[in-house]
C-alpha cells in the first residue's frame, strides 16, 4: 500500500521530501508505460529521446503544475546582468558555457556555481508561495519544481523552506528550457498528460517550454512592469495566488491569449 506521508528521498548527497503519489490503474499503466518506453532513452546530454506531445494525450487523466523556482516561487535572487559581467559573456550564460571549451568553461562553471549558492541561501519565498503549492496539491494536480538551476542550489531552497514536490529537475537532469524536453520528462516521470498541465514561470524560456510541451502556460510578473513577450504566454498574473483562480476555472480578470 503506497505511503500517504511525505517520503525523505536522498539523491547525490541531499535529502528533500518527494509527495507519494496514488495512482489510479490508467495513470499507473501510463507511468509504466512511460518509464519502459522513454525515460530510460532520456540522456543526460539531452540528446536521447525526444518526444512528441501528443503521444501523450489521453494516456492519462494527472495533471502536473510545473513551476519555475528563481523569480517564480521565490523572489529574483540571481542578478546575470551581473554574473555575466564578472564571467564575460552575453546572453544566456548556459548556452555561452556550451559554446567553451576547457579550462575557461569550468572557470565559468564555478562563478555562476558561487552566484546560485549565494543567491539560495539568501532566498525569499514570494508570499503565498507555500500556500499555493498546497492548494494545487488540495485541487488533486501533482506539483514539480523546473529550473535551469543546479541541483544543489534547489534543493539548498527547498531544505531551507521545506518545500514538498513530486517531481524536480535541474539542469543536472538534462536538456534545459527553453527546449520542451524537461517539461515533458517531468510529465512522463509522474504520467501526466501535458495537455491538462501547467507550467508557470518568470521568463520567456519558461513560457517556451510549456508551450512547445503543449501545456497552458503563466506568466508570473511579481513587481515588474509586463515585458515584451507576455503574449507568448496564455494567461498572465501578477501574484502567485492569482493562479489558484484560473485552476478553478475563474478566467475574469486575467489576461489570455486566444
Amino acid at each position: 500500500m503506497p505511503p500517504t506521508q511525505p517520503m525523505d528521498y536522498v539523491g547525490l548527497g541531499r535529502r528533500f521530501q518527494v509527495r507519494p503519489i496514488t495512482l489510479l490503474w490508467g495513470a499507473e499503466t501510463a507511468l509504466v508505460r512511460a518509464w519502459w518506453g522513454h525515460s530510460r532513452n532520456d540522456s543526460a546530454s539531452g540528446s536521447g529521446f525526444q518526444c512528441n506531445p501528443a503521444d501523450y494525450t489521453g494516456q492519462s487523466m494527472i495533471a502536473v503544475i510545473i513551476f519555475d523556482l528563481d523569480g517564480t516561487l521565490t523572489k529574483p535572487c540571481l542578478d546575470f546582468d551581473t554574473i555575466r559581467a564578472e564571467v564575460g559573456v552575453t546572453g544566456p550564460i548556459l548556452e555561452a558555457m556550451e559554446r567553451m571549451e576547457e579550462p575557461r568553461r569550468s572557470e565559468v562553471k564555478a562563478a555562476l556555481l558561487r552566484h546560485e549558492r549565494r543567491a539560495a541561501q539568501a532566498a525569499v519565498l514570494h508570499e503565498g508561495a507555500r500556500e499555493v503549492l498546497a492548494s494545487c496539491v488540495q485541487r488533486g494536480y501533482r506539483v514539480a519544481i523546473l529550473t535551469r538551476n543546479s541541483r544543489a542550489s534547489a534543493e539548498c531552497v527547498m531544505d531551507k523552506f521545506d518545500l514538498s514536490v513530486d517531481a524536480l529537475r535541474t539542469r543536472d537532469d538534462g536538456a534545459i528550457k527553453p527546449s520542451p524536453e524537461p517539461v515533458l520528462s517531468i510529465c512522463r516521470e509522474l504520467g501526466a498528460d501535458p495537455a491538462k498541465s501547467w507550467m508557470v514561470g518568470d521568463y520567456l524560456f519558461d513560457i517556451q517550454s510549456g508551450r512547445a510541451a503543449g501545456t497552458r502556460t503563466v506568466l508570473m510578473l511579481g513587481d515588474r512592469e509586463r515585458p515584451d513577450f507576455a503574449d507568448q504566454a496564455d494567461f498572465v498574473i501578477a501574484r502567485l495566488p492569482e493562479l489558484l483562480s484560473l485552476l478553478d476555472g475563474n478566467e475574469a480578470g486575467h489576461d489570455r491569449v486566444d
